[in-house]
Order: structure tokens, then sequence, then C-alpha cells
């Protein structure tokens, strides 16, 4: 089911995708942070990729798994860069560019990540610049689904598995 889940959301109903606060570019100040995306729904992360200037910038990527423990993502891309993190499902740097300043770090859980919560928000990014340098976001893409609807949404669900 969980292979799935990407390909039957078509079919389903009751769910919409989250648009993110903030896309890029945008600059945060030495040691201070800012909030790329929150969602207050229940939802799914697929997927998440972070365009960097700085490879000291940590992205923390925080939710509420469905039986409400937080839980957490949090990296720099300098960090898995030198642990050589490639793993399927893991964050994974895809550019390390020293040269130009550039540092892309891709992210598809596997499985997507189920977040829930009745605190908001149930889903949280936030980039934090290191305490001694800026960080610029020259871009940011999400793909999260929301569930507006989990009557409808569970509903579509069970009549697309019958």
């Amino acid at each position: 089911m969980v292979a799935l889940f990407p390909y039957i959301l078509p079919f389903l109903k009751g769910w919409r995708y989250h648009v993110p606060k903030v896309s890029g570019p945008v600059t945060v100040g030495a040691g201070r942070m800012k909030v790329l995306s929150e969602v207050e729904e229940p939802g799914f992360a697929l997927s998440y990729v972070f365009v960097l200037d700085n490879p000291r910038a940590e992205v923390n990527i925080r939710y509420y798994d469905p039986v409400g423990n937080v839980m957490s993502y949090r990296f720099t891309p300098e960090e898995l860069y030198v642990r050589g993190v490639s793993i399927n499902g893991l964050p994974s740097v895809t550019l390390y560019d020293t040269a130009n300043n550039i540092y892309t770090v891709a992210f598809v859980p596997q499985p997507p990540i189920a977040f829930y919560s009745e605190r908001a928000p149930s889903h949280s990014v936030i980039l934090r610049a290191p305490d001694n340098s800026s960080v610029t976001l020259i871009d940011y893409r999400e793909s999260i689904i929301v569930i507006e609807d989990p009557d409808e949404f569970i509903s579509s669900l069970r009549a697309i598995l019958r």
C-alpha cells in the first residue's frame, strides 16, 4: 500500500497539495532562523529539495507522528557530505559546489512521512543560519499532501482498496 501511495493520489478525495511559506531566494541572518513551511492539518510529506549558499545551514524538519511523538530530521549539507550519506529514503547531498557556494540536499522519505497532531503545527520546516554567518536559501521545494477532509479521504481510499 505504501509503495502505491503516490500513484493512487489522483483517485482519492479530501486532500490538497500544501504551498510552503517560502520558496526562495531569502537570506537568514547569522544565528537566526526562518520558518519555510508549516502545516496544521494531518498529511504526508513526499519530498523536499533545499538549495543553499552555506554548507553549515541547518535544516530541521519537525513533525508529530500519528501516535503523537515529536520526530525530526536535523541536518546540514556539510554533515551529510562528510558522512557520505546517500541512502535512498534519507536526506542526501546532490550538489556540493564549494567554488560557487551552492549546496543542494534532496530528501524523499521512504515511506512518506505521515504526520498528525491536534497541536499546531503538526509539521514544520525551519532553516537556521550558523551563529557566525548568514545563509541564503536559493530555492526550496516540497511535495506535501494535506488531508483537508479525513472522512472523505478514508472513504475514497476504502473504495479503491475494495
